[in-house]
């Protein structure tokens, strides 16, 4: 039989050496009998229907790694082995194999026990075994001592409770034990979650018994307790059942019919609600899931919490039929099918509430937003009908507004006990998923500034689509963030509203796994799957998942699977597509009015009071919608008071300079570039951080990084709030930053801009690398850096070029986010840029693409000075600067504005460490700030009128191109740096035009033609040149047009270089 099995080699050694030598003792016979027969019977017929047909092979070694998934401590089973124990390792699995062989050497080396016994057997006699008396003590293998003492305790078992019928005894253990567990593993197959029953209408409809290929007759077999030896004569005979180890049912008694005990079973697995959450490995977290869920059963809900719920269900019903009357030729994307959703939410922010937590960051796709708002939240009724009636906001200026079910808002709710909930909904684009990093970034920041470093008091609410859950890739790079050190919420809470449907796509078609939830179990969260029909059963999930993020702080999954009643949008039609699922759902009785009759037939509360409830709710939806034809409302409405301090667009906030007094650059300079003594870090690294100082303290050839790290240090001196993330951001992916030092003996590293508040509770500086994510963590920091105006958040790409993986971030919320929605931001995007001879995906950060996003006029502005509100108004700034300085004032420009607008920074690589772009300490000094045009730096140019060429140009291509000039000796060619590329610097550049009056206008970029800057700057060059009676004439000099970014050769790299820069100087 072992053989036929397969089983690893020791492994059958040792069982048939322990169990077949054992088994010929008289004494032992019986129980050690009923042993075999279980292990066989568990890698048997039995285990494989319980474990849905896996290979043998693989079962048993997952019963050797794994043994306290299968079998936990009892009374017949006293198995306490932690995660790491293996039930069998290497020396416990030849453990007889090894006494023999040492018996063979030396008999008196092994005890009198195992020298009798070995004698006797040689001697073909029968005599019983006796077991040593060294069990249990600490010097003998553990797994050796657990594996005996449980056949010493199954004998004592057998004799006392079934009057020595051992192997019943044992073989029932084992038994009731696998059928228990199956109840756990695999309920939720068979557990009544899908009101609409889909299973029985497509015959690929992604189910468990789809997918182990048998009918879906035989899923049921998963949990019958004939499946694992049982008859019906069983079933009133009582059992005493007891597993320490085990929390749940068998905590609340241990005698049990087995009638009972299947009954309690099904109850708590087998009903509405399905729980998955035997892929976790922390068996706290895993009892704790089994004491609430298997005592639901036992619980009485008040009545007063189900009026509650009703009235919250009615609320949520009457509002989408209100809106569907009122506004049936407008998509509403209305929450008919799933709204038990809307009460559900509540119950979770009830207990959320009594848990301590003050604020809840809410993202979620266009599915049931609007009754979200108006029932959750508390958006102005008014206001939501204002908005389907097509009325503008007040002050609608640079604002185009978006469709109602993307906005947001904010809402502060006081609770009788006197406890506040301050909820908000993110805005966010029709790109489903994409709003969750940014609430999570949003939450994280939040916690930052209430000092929440337990993640308790602000909580993470995202909700989705089935079809989006299981699709967009966005979902596992924001889920893979729940324990990253500096990019952990304490959990998120998530919602699938599971409609079973994705636009026009059955699930068959959307998703490979059974379930659109099946990604949860790679960060081993719970998964609780509840009918959206049964109210009170929504009530309990959405409570109990609540409790778990509190107590466990990490992500919690609730799949509310229920159908969608209209198409995509109402204006749909879904019979095209799903006709037979819309015949089912036609027959559908809405859950209010399911709900509702279930309760007068309980004589909770009788129809009239019922009908009651629901015309307060109606005579409340018609007082808004009277009175929402003459309401006004502003676009501020919802922002947060943080900032209230910033200007809006249309208020005039005035430039500041960037530059720090020199003594307190120094002293911030030699702080931050100072090791300690009394650690060992890599002698390179010292060489750096000694060059630093050195540079920092002789005012002299101050580089890339340096010039950064002050502007962090100064800007923390400041009191402002400095927070960088990315890939390899802690050292920089050229190796020019090394904000995080690491020891090179110990674990341990350190931060020394962290010296600029010294013993500070919570480090204004943070500094992270990331997983290897754009789209997720991009969308991070920006809804971290939303949250508060005085905070510098950056994010960094490895290479510019990778920043397309974020596309979505940046192009509907970045690029447009203030304009669609009025959220303000100042993030910061630092893009490595510049052609070195790397290849196509290590050369550019698609600068055109950033500058084509800008809302920036192309015509001269009329009012182009400081003073102007030209810079507020633009949606963003894209800049290519050259010098360490001008880095260091642009970072500081950030915050040092009364406004915020986010940053694009074609950020260097060969410059970082160049001579060419260092800066003298006075180009940090008081009075300087950011130059959006660098004029030419020639002392022997040639006077103006004599001058042939300027070159305009952006970026590293400077130097280049200045080399060029020396070594041909050109003094009459002007070079004029564009160092701020938007808005564009208008009146910087016009005054260049002038002054060089006789010679030819160039454009230099070292992109091809098709890309780069050019095609953005050549209508604003020419409308200089019409303002000033100029030809409108700008020559280009560059590469020629590509559909690659670059060439990946370094040679051909060369050769377009050289070629380029001799047009140029021709």
């Amino acid at each position: 039989m072992l053989d036929e099995l397969r089983l690893p080699e020791k492994l059958q050694k040792f069982f048939s050496g322990l169990f077949l030598s054992l088994m010929m003792t008289s004494g032992s016979l019986a129980v050690l009998g009923s042993c075999y027969q279980n292990f066989m019977l568990f890698l048997g017929d039995t285990t494989l229907l319980a474990s849905t047909k896996r290979q043998v092979a693989a079962l048993s070694n997952a019963y050797i790694n794994f043994p306290t998934r299968f079998f936990v401590q009892s009374k017949s089973l006293n198995l306490s082995a932690s995660h790491s124990d293996n039930f069998l390792n290497g020396t416990s699995a030849v453990y007889v194999e090894q006494m023999h062989e040492q018996w063979q050497k030396d008999p008196s080396s092994v005890h009198a026990s195992w020298r009798s016994y070995f004698e006797n057997v040689e001697n073909g006699a029968n005599v019983p075994f006796q077991l040593p008396p060294t069990i249990g003590k600490t010097g003998q293998e553990p797994s050796v001592q657990q594996i005996l003492s449980l056949l010493q305790q199954n004998v004592q078992l057998g004799a006392g409770v079934q009057g020595g019928n051992t192997t019943q005894a044992a073989h029932d253990a084992y038994k009731i034990m696998l059928l228990i567990r199956a109840f756990m593993t695999h309920g939720h197959m068979i557990a009544d979650i899908d009101p609409l029953e889909l299973y029985q209408t497509y015959k690929h409809f992604p189910t468990f018994a789809h997918k182990f290929k048998i009918p879906d007759s035989q899923l049921t077999s998963l949990v019958d307790y004939k499946s694992y030896g049982f008859t019906e004569a069983d079933l009133d005979r009582e059992f005493y059942v007891d597993a320490p180890e085990l929390a749940g049912l068998l905590r609340k008694k241990k005698q049990w019919k087995l009638r009972d005990l299947i009954q309690s079973y099904k109850a708590a697995y087998c009903g509405k609600i399905g729980v998955e959450y035997m892929h976790i490995a922390d068996r706290d977290k895993c009892n704790w899931i089994r004491d609430r869920f298997e005592g639901l059963q036992y619980e009485t809900v008040p009545n007063e919490k189900r009026i509650l719920n009703l009235d919250r269900l009615m609320w949520a019903d009457e509002f989408g039929q209100f809106i569907a009357n009122k506004f049936n030729t407008h998509k509403r994307f209305g929450l008919e099918g799933c709204e038990s959703f809307i009460p559900g939410l509540k119950c979770a922010f009830d207990t959320l509430v009594e848990n301590g937590v003050e604020k809840v960051i809410i993202g979620m796709p266009h599915r049931g937003r609007l009754n979200v708002l108006a029932n959750v939240v508390r958006k102005p009724l008014e206001q939501i009908f204002n908005e389907f009636q097509g009325t503008l906001p007040d002050q609608q200026d640079d604002y185009s507004g978006d469709v109602k079910y993307h906005l947001g808002t904010t809402y502060t709710k006081t609770y009788p006990t006197g406890q506040k909930l301050t909820t908000t909904v993110l805005a966010n684009p029709s790109h489903l998923e994409a709003v969750n990093p940014v609430v999570m970034g949003r939450v994280r920041a939040e916690q930052y500034l209430m000092g929440d470093t337990e993640h308790a008091k602000v909580v993470p609410v995202i909700i989705h689509g089935d079809a989006a859950f299981a699709g967009q890739g966005v979902v596992y790079e924001s889920m893979q963030m729940q324990n990253l050190i500096n990019f952990k919420v304490g959990g998120s809470y998530h919602v699938v509203v599971n409609n079973q449907i994705g636009f026009t796509t059955t699930p068959h078609k959307s998703r490979s796994g059974v379930y659109c939830t099946d990604i949860a179990k790679a960060i081993d969260a719970p998964i609780f799957h509840v009918n959206a029909d049964s109210m009170e059963d929504v009530a309990k999930v959405f409570s109990i998942a609540a409790e778990y993020r509190h107590r466990y702080k990490e992500d919690v999954v609730i799949d509310l699977i229920g159908y969608r009643k209209m198409g995509h949008n109402e204006l749909d039609a879904p019979q095209f597509t799903q006709p037979l699922m819309y015949k089912k759902v036609a027959k559908m009785i809405p859950v209010a009015r399911k709900y509702e009759s279930e309760l007068v037939q309980a004589g909770i509360l009788s129809q009239d009071q019922a009908n009651q409830m629901k015309g307060k709710i109606k005579q409340e939806l018609e007082r808004a919608y009277a009175a929402s034809k003459d309401h006004q409302f502003n676009i501020e409405e919802w922002k947060n008071e943080e900032w209230e301090s910033i200007k809006e667009t249309s208020k005039y906030g005035k430039m500041k300079d960037t530059g720090v007094s020199i003594n307190v650059l120094k002293d911030l300079g030699e702080r931050i570039s100072t090791l300690p003594d009394d650690q060992d870090f890599h002698p390179a690294i010292k060489k750096i951080f000694d060059a630093r100082l050195k540079s920092v303290q002789e005012g002299k050839g101050i580089d890339w990084g340096t010039g950064e790290a002050l502007a962090f240090a100064s800007l923390i001196h400041d009191g402002f709030h400095v927070r960088v993330s990315g890939q390899d951001v802690e050292r920089g992916t050229f190796s020019h930053r090394h904000a995080v030092v690491f020891n090179q003996n110990k674990d341990t590293s350190y931060i020394p801009i962290n010296t600029v508040v010294p013993n500070a509770e919570i480090k204004r500086f943070q500094i992270s690398n990331s997983h290897l994510s754009e789209f997720g963590v991009l969308g991070y920091e920006y809804g971290y850096a939303q949250t508060h105006p005085n905070t510098l958040a950056i994010w960094e790409a490895q290479f510019g070029d990778f920043s397309n993986e974020a596309q979505v971030i940046i192009d509907t919320m970045i690029a447009s986010g203030e304009t669609k929605w009025n959220v303000k931001h100042g993030l910061v995007m630092l893009l490595p840029h510049g052609y070195d001879g790397n290849g196509p995906e290590h050369s550019s950060c698609r600068i055109e693409r950033y500058l084509q996003l800008c809302d920036d006029p192309d015509t001269i502005p009329a009012d182009d000075d400081p003073n102007s509100l030209r810079m507020q108004k633009v949606n963003m700034q894209v800049v290519n600067c050259t010098t360490a300085a001008q880095y260091f004032h642009l970072l500081r420009r950030q915050l040092r504005r009364t406004f915020r607008k986010p940053l694009i920074v074609a950020a260097p690589k060969k410059l970082l460490k160049s001579k060419d772009a260092h800066s003298n300490i006075e180009d940090f000094a008081e009075g300087l700030r950011f130059r959006r045009v660098i004029s030419d730096q020639n002392k022997n140019l040639v006077a103006p009128e004599k001058v042939k060429k300027v070159i305009f140009c952006s970026g590293q291509v400077v130097y280049d191109i200045e080399e060029a000039k020396k070594q041909k000796g050109r003094n009459d060619i002007a070079i004029v740096r564009v160092e701020q590329l938007c808005p564009f610097p208008f009146r910087s550049i016009t005054p260049e035009i002038k002054k060089f009056k006789n010679a030819e206008i160039i454009w230099c970029q070292e992109e091809p033609k098709n890309q780069g800057s050019y095609s953005y700057v050549l209508p604003r060059l020419h409308n200089i040149q019409k303002s000033i009676g100029r030809p409108a004439e700008v020559t280009y000099i560059g590469r020629q047009i590509s559909a690659s970014t670059s060439t990946g050769y370094s040679k051909i790299h060369t050769k377009e270089l050289h070629q380029f820069l001799q047009e140029a100087m021709a």
